[in-house]
């Protein structure tokens, strides 16, 4: 579905939606942005959230792919809203 991914970030709140709703963006091992289409990021964060239900959704988390494990965002790093 997202090849060349190392990482996905997941938020509670998607940057272009008025509403609250799911987000995702992935980015390869450089760190550089993945491509992948509104639709596609809502679905990867719904699957992520429903994978890992007891995380702290208040604030993002990182999926790290080659170790299926989940962080939360360094705090150097932009929270959501």
């Amino acid at each position: 579905m997202l090849p060349d991914t190392s990482t996905i970030r997941v938020g509670a709140f998607d940057p272009a939606a008025p509403q609250t709703s799911p987000y995702a963006s992935a980015s390869d091992a450089a760190g550089e942005p993945v491509a992948m289409s509104r639709t596609t990021a809502r679905i990867v964060a719904r699957w992520v959230r429903r994978a890992w239900p007891d995380a702290d959704w208040t604030r993002s988390q990182v999926l790290h792919l080659a170790t299926a494990t989940l962080a939360p965002v360094a705090s150097a790093e932009p929270e959501d809203r």
